[in-house]
């Protein structure tokens, strides 16, 4: 609809969405609240109370993930980045305050559920310059609701992978391991982050140029081009300078995790790698990609409930399994392109 420039449907479908976002938020917020005290026994912490903090804030999450969704759809990058400037100096400015008045944990998480309301203030003016909307066919909220199952799909997979091993850790380590990896989660998924905006901006460039037949495979090249280029530079720096990075971030306290900080870093640039080509093929249609994510997703929660010896081999899990995700994505993107171009798969004779 924003590619054929058509707001009133626009306008509708945040509507809709918005409304579905309020009921899940609040099923949510009622899930942690009731399930506190046994998420409290399962990942050992010292009160229950975050979880509902937690919960608290999961209504106006999602509303604003509606709201978000918009802005990339339409490409108003502007104010899609001004959201999430303010979610990140809402929960930085709020929990140091919080965490310094005494707070901790309590406080963090505060914070945290003040970021989403912030976020959800700034997002909302997606609404500004849309007119009233209208119904929406059948047809097209089932045609909303069929694209929305791979792309959750390729959600979970993406929570899976970027929280399942902190969790993981956090249930069978000791506390003085678990923070260690925490922190070393913390720092290598700087490379995940970094390379974000990528996704961001690729994802509705392809959609639009698609609904309008235009040539956009040359997209996921740059896209891949620059990923990999923000990658190697910071998995080079985590290898050459990890205990620099780790002493000016965290301390001496947490000097052992730095020379496992590259190989995380690596991890990561494998996952951003693979993520580009998951959402590069589900904005064009393609939407195989997203269930490769939830598989690894759930290989990876199976293979470190079964191999975390110490914290090394928790990573080294992970490295085989992104490794083996990009691989295939890789692999899935070649076969499309040259299905699409009527060209064998394999060639029967090679000339080198």
């Amino acid at each position: 609809y924003s590619a054929s420039q058509n707001v009133i449907q626009v306008a509708s479908f945040r509507r809709w969405l918005g409304r579905i976002a309020w009921g899940l938020g609040i099923a949510l917020l009622l899930g942690l609240t009731l399930g506190a005290p046994s998420l409290q026994i399962f990942f050992h912490t010292a009160s229950w109370l975050p979880f509902i903090l937690l919960g608290i804030g999961m209504p106006v999450y999602l509303a604003q993930a509606v709201d978000r969704g918009v802005a990339q759809g339409q490409t108003r990058f502007g104010l899609l980045a001004l959201s999430y400037q303010a979610e990140m100096w809402a929960r930085l400015v709020f929990a140091v305050i919080l965490v310094a008045l005494g707070f901790g944990v309590n406080g963090a998480v505060a914070a945290l559920t003040i970021s989403f309301f912030a976020t959800w203030l700034v997002a909302r003016r997606v609404r500004v310059g849309l007119p009233k909307p209208s119904g929406l066919a059948k047809n097209e909220k089932n045609a909303a609701l069929a694209f929305a199952l791979p792309a959750s799909a390729a959600l979970i997979g993406q929570i899976l992978i970027n929280n399942s091993d902190v969790l993981i850790v956090k249930h069978f380590f000791e506390n003085s391991q678990a923070g260690l990896y925490a922190a070393l989660a913390l720092i290598g998924r700087i490379v995940f982050f970094a390379t974000w905006s990528v996704v961001m901006t690729l994802f509705p460039i392809v959609a639009q140029k698609q609904e309008r037949g235009e040539a956009h495979h040359h997209l996921l090249g740059v896209s891949l081009g620059l990923v990999a280029a923000v990658s190697i530079f910071i998995t080079a720096f985590a290898y050459f300078f990890g205990e620099f990075v780790v002493m000016v971030l965290f301390g001496a306290a947490y000097l052992p995790i730095s020379s496992y900080l590259w190989i995380y870093a690596l991890v990561t640039a494998l996952y951003a790698l693979a993520n580009v080509v998951i959402n590069y093929r589900l904005s064009a249609g393609s939407n195989l990609g997203s269930w490769f994510a939830v598989v690894a997703g759930f290989a990876q929660v199976v293979g470190l409930w079964v191999w975390h010896a110490d914290l090394l081999q928790v990573v080294l899990v992970q490295l085989i399994i992104m490794a083996m995700l990009f691989g295939a994505c890789m692999v899935w993107d070649l076969w499309l392109t040259f299905r699409k171009r009527g060209l064998p798969v394999a060639p029967a004779k090679s000339g080198i």
